[in-house]
């Protein structure tokens, strides 16, 4: 949906704020209700003019949050500190600095602490067609026929990020504004070339809907050791899956020897553990010992995981220790106390 705030010669800020509220479904005065309210507020524009000097702007930028909407904003196209850019430096929204064809950041872009990611924006001083293709209408005073341009600007690097942030609503519809900006900052890819002041990376829309959506999950041993009496002992080793729960996985587990041998002080245990499409329950499976009446200390079985199966994945804790112990005194030796 588009709500127009900038005519030819300009327009207001107040304008600008009334249409944040609005579009993400807030009251304005004078103006039906929106019916349909905007997850996502993509706003290709600025002034060369910090946030704090705009309160109402900062105010429409807090209500659209609250009501659940992300504001993706254009960092500037000054090659300055977008700290003394609006809405590029107000709190909550996502700044979007711009990269050029080679991965480093475009010569006009707006840089600092307070941009988060970068996105392609063109840089046409390589080429008239090293720029973003796209939609235009070639009229200047009243529509015009509608066409293609390429473009540049952080005005068309902010719409990527916005549509990746769209994605991740679709994904995820329970998914918090705070919640995308943490996603989309935190799997980004590395800029192919230099990009200082540019945020975390360049947005990639494949790592930050992986970073949501449920997968199969990964397999590890709830403890990197477990114990057990020699006397009647039953170990009971519990296998945990976490990351998701999506199809249906299994994995295999097996017994080995440490300083117990299988038989004689344990009985050996192989086997798999199965998990349906959605079950997040721990596994288990169980080791006996087997109690002689040797005195020889406590004694370790080697717990491992293998063959992980539906797209499961083996965690860190992939081996384990299952300790024995000794319930059979020494006879010891006897002496004077002192010579």
């Amino acid at each position: 949906m588009i709500a127009r705030v900038l005519g030819r010669c300009g327009g207001s800020t107040s304008d600008i704020a009334d249409a944040i509220v609005w579009s993400a479904g807030g009251s304005v005065a004078g103006v039906p209700v929106n019916p349909q309210p905007a997850q996502v507020l993509n706003m290709s524009l600025g002034g060369q003019y910090p946030c704090s000097a705009s309160p109402t702007t900062q105010a429409a930028i807090d209500s659209a949050r609250a009501r659940g909407a992300s504001v993706v904003v254009a960092a500037g196209n000054a090659n300055m500190d977008a700290a003394n850019f609006s809405p590029a430096s107000c709190n909550g929204v996502i700044s979007v600095a711009s990269i050029g064809d080679g991965g480093s950041r475009a010569p006009y872009s707006n840089y600092g602490t307070g941009v988060d990611v970068a996105a392609p924006g063109g840089d046409m001083s390589r080429g008239s067609t090293v720029g973003i293709l796209s939609t235009y209408n070639a009229g200047s005073t009243t529509p015009g026929s509608d066409s293609y341009a390429y473009l540049q600007g952080t005005s068309m690097a902010a719409p990527h990020v916005a549509g990746v942030a769209a994605l991740l609503y679709a994904a995820k519809p329970t998914i918090t504004p705070a919640e995308v900006e943490t996603v989309l900052k935190a799997n980004v890819r590395p800029f192919p070339g230099s990009c200082s002041g540019c945020g975390t990376g360049l947005v990639d829309a494949t790592l930050a809907l992986a970073a949501i959506t449920p997968g199969p999950g990964t397999l590890n041993f709830s403890a990197s050791a477990y114990a057990m009496p020699e006397n009647g002992g039953v170990g009971t080793i519990s296998v945990q899956r976490s990351g998701g729960t999506a199809g249906a996985i299994s994995v295999n587990y097996a017994t080995s020897n440490g300083t117990a041998a299988a038989g004689s002080d344990y009985t050996a245990a192989s086997g798999t553990l199965n998990w349906a499409d959605g079950d997040g329950t721990a596994k288990t499976f169980t080791v006996a010992a087997v109690d002689d009446a040797a005195a020889e200390g406590n004694e370790s079985i080697n717990l491992s995981l293998s063959a992980p199966g539906g797209s499961a994945t083996l965690g860190s804790t992939r081996t384990a220790v299952l300790n024995i112990l000794d319930n059979d005194n020494a006879p010891g030796s006897i002496a004077f106390t002192a010579a």
